[in-house]
Formats: structure tokens, C-alpha cells, sequence
């Protein structure tokens, strides 16, 4: 019989990791570079739009309340009084969703670092309706790079950037390594309201910097509005065993900082014993080590308390449906789990009165981005 505690507790045994990427363009560089090449530390009101049209770590990056990780705070907080399941230990799910959220952060954190450096300098050349910045490069460092952002009114007012890089020797013309557009709500460029799309690709990031063992693409867009800001995103890539993956995900949060984060991911929850046919924990015949289709969506208040609701399917489940729910405390201790199978409840502990998020919002694999959600509609006229 499936076992609630092994459902719950997945991610401890075999935690995830998508791929470790970054830029690898040498952010150093910039901020050495940049003071020479646009003089004073502002951009003035002429370029203000084109920076504004920049994506920040607003727009793109998962803000998750901060997970306690060491063993005091955890005691503190009561972690571990309870003798039954998993009611008063950690909470699993949180802590895999914020794990997850830092891996989709960390594939475009190095770009929107250097994003965030380059609007703090006006542009090295401006013509009314492109502006670039650089090239620049440290004395010693092979490669160079420029950013480029142009305004486009031919369709719609929208606004198209790149990060591009080459190698010195000037042999190979400027490779784009990063790509986007902003279409703002307003014509004035003054506000940061809009549409946006933003595209990252580490395969060709590895061809100009070979130390950089990044492959595939990451694609985001993003819809910001004063109340809240929305983002999808899809990596496609080798995973972390080499084999071709796709990876979508969609999450946001409200101006008063609460989110969500909703992703879908394959992991083997229904191992070990009391299968039919033998099943064991070795490997030997009989044994439940297929892994299972994951939905999950968590969503947590700005204070820190939430909740996870999952849907479990194939693999060894041998059973239609699983669905899977757990709330947390603001100090990230499980305070409610429950199961149920084809809707049918089969285990519950904890006080459901007790959830920041009191009602379950069960996932659907409609609501993750396709490809085509997540590209840009302005990429062939932006630059």
C-alpha cells in the first residue's frame, strides 16, 4: 500500500537539481569597463526608456520567503515535537519549491546582474533610437561584449535588447548570447508596466567561453502590472543526467509579496516495500523504482506561510490519481498533510484550520507554458 510519509518526504531523499548555469561572461569585467566607456554614473531622461525597457530581478527572478535551514532554528520553531508523520518536521514541499525557485533564478540571475549594472551608466553611444553599451572587456580577458537596446515602432511601441559577445582577435563577428523585448503599457517610457520577453542561450554562451559547461536555452516571459507581476518560463536542455529535457514553469506574486510558484518535475515517491509482485528496496525483482509525474503549485503569504498542493500520477502509483496537500507556519514547520486517492481521502493529520491558505488549489498541466507561450513575438524586429 502507498505510504503517505514516503510521498512527503521525496525530496530529502533524492533532491533535484535542473542544471548549475550561469553567464560566464565575466561580470568583473563590466564593472571595471563601464565607468570608462559611459563616463558619468547616471543615463539621462533622453535614454531613460530604453532602460526602463531592461528586465530587473523584479520582473524575472522567484522572491520566496527565506527557509530555515539550521537545526536550532528548526527546534525553535518546533520542528520534531510531533511523533506522528510529518506534522511538526520541516515542510517538505516548501523547501523543495524554494530550491526550485533559486535553480530557475540562478539561469538568469548573471543576466540581470549585468542588466541592473548596465542602467546605472548612460550609453556609450545614442543615436534617438538605439543605444549600446561597450564594447567592453578587462585587459587580459579574451572575449568582449556589448549590450544593445533599440526602440521599434513599426508595429506596436516595443523595445528589443541583446547581450552580444565575440573574441577579440575581431575574427568572428559579435554572437548574441542573450535576447529580449519590453512592450510597455504606456508611450512615455516612464513606468515599468508591461510585457515582456527574455531569452538566454547557454549553449552559445559555452561556444564563446569554453569553462562554461552551460547547454540549452531558457525562454521567460513576463506581465507586470501595479498589482502584480506574472512569469512563465520554459528551460530546454540536457538534464541532470545528460538526457534531452523540457522543463515549464509559471509563478508571480502581488504587490503585497505574496506568490506561487507551479512546476511539474518526474521523481520516484513510491519505492521500497509492500509492493505487489516483490517489490523491494534493493533493486532486486519486483522492485518500485520508476519514477512517478509530479504537479505541484505553492503558494505562500509574504510572512512566510503556505501551502502545496500536488498531483502524483504514473510510475509505480499502479492507482489512477494522487493528490497530495500540505500547509506550513511562517517558521516553514508542517502543520497539516493529507492524501488522497482517485478522491477518495486515505490520510490526514494536522488542523486544516491551521493553513495561511485554507482551500486547496489542485494543479492542471494546462496552466504550464508551451513553447510558444514563452517566445517573443517581436524577436525578428526588434534588433
Amino acid at each position: 500500500m502507498m505510504n503517505m510519509r514516503r510521498i512527503l518526504t521525496w525530496a530529502r531523499r533524492s533532491p533535484r537539481r535542473l542544471a548549475e548555469i550561469g553567464l560566464g561572461i565575466g561580470y568583473g569585467c563590466l564593472l571595471a569597463s563601464l565607468p570608462a566607456c559611459g563616463g558619468s554614473h547616471e543615463a539621462g531622461d533622453d535614454v531613460r526608456a530604453f532602460v526602463v525597457a531592461l528586465p530587473t530581478a523584479d520582473d524575472v527572478l522567484v522572491e520566496v520567503p527565506e527557509v530555515q535551514t539550521d537545526a536550532a532554528s528548526l527546534e525553535a520553531a518546533g520542528a520534531g515535537r510531533s511523533r506522528r508523520a510529518l506534522v511538526g518536521e520541516p515542510a517538505t514541499f516548501y523547501t523543495h519549491s524554494y530550491y526550485q525557485a533559486k535553480e530557475i533564478n540562478g539561469l538568469a540571475a548573471s543576466v540581470i546582474d549585468i542588466l541592473d549594472e548596465i542602467a546605472s551608466y548612460p550609453p556609450t553611444t545614442f543615436t534617438g533610437t538605439v543605444a549600446v553599451w561597450g564594447p567592453f572587456s578587462e585587459p587580459f580577458e579574451p572575449n568582449e561584449f556589448k549590450v544593445t537596446v533599440a526602440k521599434n515602432e513599426a508595429s506596436a511601441l516595443h523595445f528589443g535588447w541583446k547581450i552580444a559577445g565575440r573574441h577579440k582577435s575581431g575574427v568572428a563577428d559579435f554572437a548574441t548570447l542573450a535576447r529580449g523585448s519590453f512592450e510597455p503599457d504606456s508611450a512615455d517610457g516612464d513606468q515599468r508596466n508591461g510585457r515582456g520577453w527574455m531569452f538566454i542561450d547557454f549553449g552559445r554562451i559555452h561556444e564563446l567561453e569554453q569553462s562554461n559547461e552551460g547547454a540549452g536555452d531558457i525562454r521567460y516571459r513576463f506581465t507586470r502590472t501595479d498589482a502584480a507581476v506574472h512569469v512563465k518560463a520554459i528551460y530546454q536542455g540536457p538534464d541532470e543526467e545528460g538526457q534531452p529535457a523540457t522543463v515549464a514553469y509559471g509563478f508571480g506574486a502581488n504587490a503585497a509579496g505574496d506568490g506561487f510558484i507551479l512546476f511539474g518535475l518526474s521523481a520516484d515517491i513510491h519505492s521500497g516495500e509492500d509492493g505487489a509482485n516483490g517489490a523491494n528496496d534493493d533493486g532486486g525483482a519486483g522492485a518500485r523504482d520508476a519514477k512517478e509525474d509530479l504537479l505541484i503549485r505553492t503558494r505562500w503569504r509574504a510572512e512566510g506561510g503556505g501551502r502545496s498542493d500536488v498531483v502524483a500520477r504514473g510510475g509505480d502509483l499502479m492507482l489512477d490519481e494522487a493528490l497530495v496537500s500540505q500547509c506550513w507556519s511562517e517558521t516553514f514547520v508542517s502543520t497539516y498533510e493529507s492524501m488522497a486517492i482517485n478522491g477518495s481521502l486515505i490520510g490526514e493529520e494536522g488542523d486544516e484550520t491551521s493553513c495561511a491558505l485554507d482551500s486547496p488549489e489542485l494543479p492542471d498541466a494546462t496552466e504550464l507554458p508551451s513553447v510558444d507561450d514563452v517566445t517573443d513575438p517581436f524577436s525578428s524586429t526588434s534588433l
